[in-house]
């Protein structure tokens, strides 16, 4: 059975009863200000605290929320997700379009980070779920 760790207007968290499985969906909501996503990224942060650090893969589904690209917001992206993904063996991005995928894998190198971007959520969840 789910269990559902975070639910807020902009994103829901769930621990899936795929062993190790926690999906991160983004809502269709739209954030107007780069602080309300900073602070709804904390919610996130401190729901991904309390997991088994290294226990856990991420499926982080970012198909529904509204495009944006502007650089204060990508800055404070920048900043905040490092923290809270760090703390999974794997992640894996789901975007709409072939620009998103393009702009995930940016972001994620001037990240620092290494991580899946997908289209489609059969590849991702083979990709996360891979011995």
């Amino acid at each position: 059975m789910t269990e559902m760790l975070l639910e807020t207007p902009y994103w829901t968290v769930h621990r899936d009863p795929t062993p190790g499985l926690v999906t991160m969906r983004r809502t269709d909501a739209p954030i107007d200000a780069a602080e309300t996503f900073a602070s709804e990224l904390l919610k996130v942060d401190r729901i991904m605290a309390r997991l088994d650090q290294g226990a856990h893969v991420l499926l982080l589904d970012l198909r529904f929320g509204p495009m944006r690209s502007d650089p204060a917001f990508d800055a404070m992206v920048a900043r905040r997700t490092p923290q809270i993904v760090r703390r999974f063996r794997r992640v894996a991005t789901l975007v709409r379009t072939a620009v998103g995928v393009l702009q995930l894998n940016r972001q994620t190198r001037e990240m620092g980070g290494r991580a899946g971007v997908f289209q489609d959520e059969a590849a991702a969840l083979a990709y996360l779920l891979a011995p």
